[in-house]
Order: structure tokens, then sequence, then C-alpha cells
């Protein structure tokens, strides 16, 4: 049995990766166009903590198992980090001392 999840604390998103203009997307996501079909969670609090399911199921089932470990606390952090995207992003220089 799963717990119920508010609406408040998810947010699915559709990406047309086929849409040139997603590119950065797909990266902010750690993705790449033929890793798709995907799904990626980011838990927007003082570090956007990513989370990558372990298994490529994109059933009802295992997407709402992965959803359900995120929000407990249950699932491990995976993928490359936010902060590292922006410096790439905005091609970030750390000034000198």
């Amino acid at each position: 049995m799963f717990p119920v999840i508010s609406l408040t604390q998810v947010l699915f998103i559709y990406i047309n990766i086929n849409d040139e203009d997603n590119g950065r997307i797909l990266e902010f996501f750690g993705l790449k166009k033929e890793e798709c079909p995907a799904v990626r969670l980011i838990r927007l609090e003082e570090d956007m903590t990513k989370f990558k399911p372990e298994t490529s199921d994109l059933s009802a089932a295992a997407l709402k198992s992965f959803v359900t470990d995120v929000v407990e606390g249950k699932m491990k952090v995976r993928g490359a980090s936010v902060e590292n995207f922006y410096h790439k992003l905005f091609r970030y220089e750390p000034l000198g001392e």
C-alpha cells in the first residue's frame, strides 16, 4: 500500500526532446536525448537534490514506488549536482583570491 502523496509535493513535467531548444533542460536533468523516455526527480530545497530511479521501468507502479521512496527519504541521491550544471550553463569561473 502506497501513502497518499499531495499534489503540492511533486510536479510532473513533460519535455519534448525533439525540440532543440530543450537541450539545456535535458542537461539540467542529467539526461541525453537517446536515454529518453526517462524519469528524474529534483527536490526543490536549498540544495536542489537530484534523484534517478534505479530502473528504467516507466509503469505506473514503478513511478509510484520511486516517488514514494523519494518523498519518504528512502531514495539515494544519484546524478550530477545542480551546482555543476549552473557552472557549465553560465560558464562560471571562480574569482582569483
